[in-house]
């Protein structure tokens, strides 16, 4: 019986024969399949394996066992003492296994694995506070009870809760299905609202908001989700928007999402790891004075628009004066403009905010309006990452960008758009492509050692030469003076077969060969050199009627001289010498505030 099949296991594990008990414990995991007592079981075949050296086999019986039983306190300490301390999960099953002891104190293996996670905390794991601070709540009442008593994070039985919005910074961890949602009755429609200089974290939590807003907001303050999940949702799910909002999304999800799944804008930064985005209208949107986005082993997957928008403050003269003279039309795929997105586009071009992106290890792919888009200055580093059959390009990039692409794949091979851009062109036959250079002026583009199944001449297309025999554009580029620097392209691979495709590994084990050959190579800017603010650059010798020249329409000037050029206390009439340089902002920037007119 599986009564007399657990003694024997137990009696081995007593007797130190671990190996046997764990193979004991396997025989009784399967007679109690299905029921209430196979979690412990899994619990007690976790601690052979913990006790064996076999970490990873002991974690994966532990997450069984909460899965099964998410309110069983022995499975959360297992799982713990499974995991490095620094590991996402850590700090969530330690503050667990103690709130699940309540009022009991914990014992000293349980404190000692608390204090580990509390000291290996870092920017995208739980902070943990005093084990006094800590509380177990069932309903809203007791959780919002417990806040006001001065508790720092209270730990959700399964269920549906209301927000409160706590006066200080707070955590919520969620046991099993935990739903927080807006009070009906609140100013906030958000699920969860950061601001006021307040942390808010949540842990395995799926977030509900109103009114079509965003589930998760953070203005003025720090908002950090952990397994939190945002489903068939009508708004977006996080937006964060201010210059002292800082989001961090470990190991989210956002599916369906009407809107898009995380908004960046207004001096924001979002860092987000191994998150999944799928079947939202836009995945990642950052714009309207954007700080950073970091995406680090993130899925996205099937977006409506683009997988990952990315449009910096930095706007060209071009464009400025097309929407000056309301020459410019947005695509129709485009989000309709309202009050608050106008405003978020004015706030940053204001500021010229410089928007850095970082993506690393994601898989982007099969999005249907582009699937990571670069636009007006953003300062993008792209490695290691996929993207496969995404409509009509992978990668786009316009409008002063510096975008680093290195040891990608890139599969597009075959397929003909059915986008709104193939449309533009009458239904012509548009094939999806891999990185497409638009006109981007100054900014430097280097695709470096990736894999491309699909032509070469689609792998990395530019305009100015791919689309030469397009009359109609290269007078319209003539007219309006649009040019772009050529990307450098340096040991990629081209008509890969699929099943021959290196793979992300095998690309990222060439590139220190390759960064050699790139610091070589005529005309490459090196990474740490790429923050262009007003230098814009051109193909041919300037001179005041050259339609190629262009300025850079909002950005502040640059200082010429900068990296000691100059000694100290350097005449102003010197220094205006070097300043001269066909911008006037250039001019005052370098001359310095104690300049004479």
């Amino acid at each position: 019986t599986p009564m007399t099949a657990n003694s024997e296991a137990v009696a081995l594990f007593k007797a130190g024969d671990f190996a046997a008990a764990a193979d004991a414990f396997s025989g009784v995991i399967s007679s109690l399949h299905g029921t209430p007592d196979e979690a412990v079981a899994l619990v007690n075949r976790a601690t052979c394996y913990s006790k064996l050296g076999k970490a990873a086999a002991s974690e994966a019986d532990c997450r069984r066992a909460v899965g099964l039983a998410p309110l069983y306190a022995k499975a959360y300490t297992r799982l713990a003492a499974a995991l490095p301390a620094e590991h996402d999960d850590s700090a969530p099953a330690a503050a667990a296994a103690v709130a699940l002891s309540l009022p009991k104190p914990p014992s000293d293996e349980l404190r000692a694995l608390y204090d580990a996670a509390a000291a290996a905390a870092s920017t995208r794991s739980l902070g943990l506070p005093e084990l006094s601070r800590l509380a177990i709540a069932s309903t809203s009442a007791e959780c919002t009870a417990a806040l006001m008593r001065g508790a720092k994070l209270v730990v959700l039985r399964p269920g549906a809760y209301e927000y409160h919005q706590p006066m200080a910074s707070f955590a919520l961890v969620g046991l099993g299905s935990v739903e927080l949602r807006s009070r009906s009755s609140s100013h906030s429609s958000h699920a969860v609202y950061a601001s006021r200089g307040i942390t808010a974290q949540l842990v395995n939590v799926a977030l509900v908001g109103l009114l079509h807003n965003a589930a998760a907001c953070v203005d003025d303050g720090t908002l950090r989700l952990i397994g939190c999940s945002v489903r068939d949702y009508e708004g977006a799910g996080v937006l964060a928007a201010g210059p002292s909002a800082q989001a961090y999304l470990v190991s989210c999800a956002f599916e369906r999402c009407a809107k898009m799944a995380v908004e960046v804008r207004e001096g924001a930064s979002v860092e987000a790891y191994d998150c999944l985005v799928q079947g939202c209208k836009q995945g990642f949107n950052a714009y309207g004075g954007a700080r950073s986005l970091v995406l680090k082993g993130c899925t996205i997957l099937r977006c409506t628009n683009e997988g990952v928008f990315a449009s910096g403050s930095v706007q060209n003269a071009h464009r400025t004066r097309e929407e000056r003279q309301g020459e410019y039309v947005p695509p129709p795929f485009l989000t309709v403009p309202n009050a608050v997105s106008l405003a978020a586009e004015a706030w940053g071009r204001e500021r010229c905010c410089a928007l850095s992106l970082s993506v690393t290890d994601c898989n982007i792919s099969s999005n249907c309006s582009l699937g990571l888009s670069c636009d007006n200055g953003c300062q993008a580093e792209v490695r290691t990452s996929s993207f496969e059959w995404n409509d009509p390009y992978s990668v786009l990039v316009k409008g002063n960008s510096d975008v680093s692409i290195a040891a990608c794949r890139f599969v597009f091979a075959g397929k003909s758009s059915t986008s709104w851009w193939a449309q533009k062109g009458g239904g012509s036959a548009l094939k999806l492509a891999g990185v497409h250079v638009a006109i981007n002026y100054g900014g430097d583009v280097q695709v470096v050692g990736c894999a491309f199944a699909g032509a070469e001449e689609l792998a990395v297309e530019e305009e100015m030469t791919s689309w030469a025999h397009k009359k109609d554009f290269m007078l319209w580029y003539k007219k309006t003076g649009a040019w772009s620097k050529p990307a450098l392209k340096l040991n990629n691979k081209f008509d890969c077969e699929l099943r021959e495709m290196p793979s992300l590994s095998q690309l990222a084990a060439s590139l220190p060969r390759i960064g050699a050959q790139r610091a070589r190579a005529a005309g490459v800017v090196p990474a740490g050199a790429q923050c262009r603010i007003t230098r814009t650059f051109q193909q041919e010798g300037w001179s005041p009627t050259a339609n190629q020249f262009y300025a850079v329409g909002n950005t502040r000037g640059f200082d010429v001289t900068a990296g000691g050029l100059l000694p100290s206390g350097a005449a102003d009439e010197l220094r205006i010498l070097l300043a001269a340089c066909g911008d006037l902002r250039n001019l005052v920037t370098t001359a310095g505030p104690g300049a004479r007119p």
